[in-house]
This record gives structure tokens, sequence and C-alpha cells, in this order.
């Protein structure tokens, strides 16, 4: 996968946001 830093950057928090969210559940 290819990925410009902006592209990881909005990975990051998306994958930060579902794991979050799974905690506070």
């Amino acid at each position: 996968m290819n990925l410009t830093p902006r592209e990881k950057d909005k990975l990051l928090i998306a994958m930060a946001a579902i794991v979050a969210r799974k905690r506070l559940e």
C-alpha cells in the first residue's frame, strides 16, 4: 500500500476513533 502522509494521518485518526468507541461501549 502506497499512502501519502495525509492518507496515513487520516487512517490513524480513523483507527484511533474506532478503538476509542470500542473502549467507551
